[in-house]
């Protein structure tokens, strides 16, 4: 698989700050420490080693899990190797979506991979951990019980509510039957489609499910899958738990940095809440709202006391659930972490949260654009070089493709526009002659111009519709290359699924985009399958 580096700057669909940051801005430095060099992990490295973690209870917890699902040899010395000051993480995180839902679900747990590899060739003292945090506490279901192969959409059906990753996997087996569906008996996934079968009939939960699933995909490489839905662990977070119900800390911090956001011409990313927690518990998982000493959860008659609030906490930690604003507090207070690896919207709101780090004495990570990419198979390529059509162009918007073509392959331009020119100079010279007899027969002359302007474009139209006929099988071609490469106008890894690409060529496609996109990377990947780089 060949890589080619795209400029973000030449892509309209990458938003202004990630460019901004792909170029190291200097505006970012008041809300980062380190730009994602390798070299600045060693400040980070610094200060992490100074911050107390309970790696003790976070290997027992990762034990605990991983002894209900068969693991490679890499998770485990992974695991092991957490017990040691010297081995720190690399993270990111994403709901968990069905059958991993878009493309980038996949490119961040690859980046992720190719940086501790690279840090690992970099800091040979240090072992490095990749590590993928489920937000399973998420309550959104809509958000992740859908993915798209091939333009169909699949979805999951199930009524039950509260945390997603808490839900049972009924309705799986419907979706498992509907992918078997789209893709056929000839699917290089049927081994992993049996196997997600046999999930559903373990009565495990989704959130178990999705462990089970990113296990299978990159397990060899050592990633290990994060609950953090835990008792146990959220109880080494309940002081700020505490101190975020009691004190409000976060909303007066992240506020006046979103101010600073919209003096640098950047919009603020995260509401921030008055308390940024919900209260979970089954079935339901509801924000925890505030009127003088007495706490609520709303759309349910649970209230507290402060009291029986800080009984509550000490004694069910389960029971509070971060929400996007206090999430990265808690993976920082649990994890040995370096850095966090996310997409631009993400990177955005953790940049929201340096003051509410330093508020609880938390060391903050190095923030890592991950990998952005756009997969063109053999056929499409084919396809390109029929209608002339280079990997840069192809993002430009159809109109403009079609536009280009034709003029680049008519005998004659279609454009009438130097003869429009030319008219309406005419019409100034007659409107001054005009005017020199009458003045009032300008306006009179003007409107036949401007009439003539709209025979002249309606002219051009007509040529332009019987161009497109005599080139429509060129046309049928680049529109059939826009829907395939951008589904519904917006970029592929923002659609769709991985499962359409190992189904046709196996689980080392995984492998080979792995080895094609470049660590710490600050450009856009087109990846370009080649003829012999699957037996198909």
């Amino acid at each position: 698989m060949k890589e080619i580096g795209i400029a973000y700057d030449s892509i309209e669909q990458i938003s202004k700050r990630d460019k901004l940051y792909a170029k190291q801005s200097p505006i970012f430095k008041s809300f980062i420490h380190d730009f994602p060099t390798i070299e600045n992990f060693k400040n980070v490295i610094e200060r992490k080693a100074t911050h107390s973690i309970d790696r003790s209870l976070l290997v027992k917890v990762l034990l605990s899990d991983y002894s209900k699902i068969k693991h490679s040899s890499k998770v485990k010395s992974n695991i092991e190797a957490l017990k040691s000051d010297r081995t720190f993480t690399v993270v990111t995180a994403h709901q968990p979506s069905l059958l991993t839902g878009p493309l980038y679900y996949i490119y961040k747990i690859i980046s992720t991979i190719n940086i501790t590899e690279e840090l690992s060739a970099h800091y040979p003292n240090y072992t490095f951990v990749p590590c993928f945090v489920s937000g399973g506490e998420d309550h959104d279901f809509e958000e992740v019980n859908h993915c798209h192969l091939f333009g169909k959409k699949i979805e999951w059906s199930n009524n039950e509510k509260g945390a997603v990753g808490r839900f049972s996997t009924y309705g799986l087996n419907d979706v498992i039957d509907e992918l078997n569906s789209i893709l056929g008996e000839k699917s290089h996934t049927k081994d992993l489609q049996v196997k997600m079968k046999e999930w559903v009939t373990e009565n495990i939960s989704y959130g178990t499910f999705q462990m089970k699933l990113v296990n299978e995909l990159f397990g060899n490489y050592g990633v290990i899958f994060l609950n953090m839905d835990n008792s146990a662990l959220k109880q080494k977070f309940s002081s700020v738990i505490t101190k975020e119900i009691l004190e409000k800390f976060s909303a007066p911090l992240i506020q006046k940095t979103q101010e600073q956001w919209k003096n640098e011409g950047l919009k603020p990313q995260a509401h921030a809440r008055e308390i940024n927690f919900f209260y979970l518990k089954s079935g339901i998982r509801e924000r925890i709202l505030s009127k003088g000493d007495i706490y609520s959860v709303n759309n349910s008659d649970i209230k507290f006391t402060k009291t029986e609030l800080l009984d509550e906490i000490s004694i069910y930690p389960e029971r509070f659930s971060p929400n996007v604003v206090t999430r990265p507090l808690y993976q920082e207070t649990i994890l040995p972490n370096l850095a966090y690896v996310g997409g631009g919207g993400e990177l955005a709101y953790w940049m929201e949260r340096k003051s509410q780090f330093e508020a609880v004495n938390i060391p903050f990570p190095i923030l890592i654009r991950r990998n952005s990419a756009l997969i063109i198979e053999t056929r499409d390529q084919v396809a390109m070089d029929k209608v002339g059509l280079n990997v840069s162009a192809i993002f430009n918007p159809e109109n403009d493709l079609v536009t280009t073509f034709l003029k680049e392959n008519l005998s004659t331009d279609i454009s009438l526009d130097i003869y429009k020119k030319e008219i309406q100079l005419l019409y100034k010279k007659i409107s001054e002659s005009a005017m020199e007899v009458d003045p009032s027969l300008k306006a009179y002359v003007l409107s036949n111009s401007a009439k003539q302007d709209k025979i002249i474009d309606q002219i051009e139209q007509k040529i332009r519709k019987s161009a497109k006929e005599k080139e429509s099988v060129s046309l049928k071609k680049i529109h059939k290359l826009k829907t395939n490469l951008f589904p519904d106008n917006g970029l592929q890894e923002r659609s769709s699924n991985i499962f359409q690409y190992i189904s046709k060529y196996g689980l080392n496609f995984i492998d080979k985009i792995k080895q094609s996109l470049p660590p710490l990377s600050s450009h856009f990947s087109i990846l370009l399958v080649e003829k012999d780089d699957f037996q198909v």
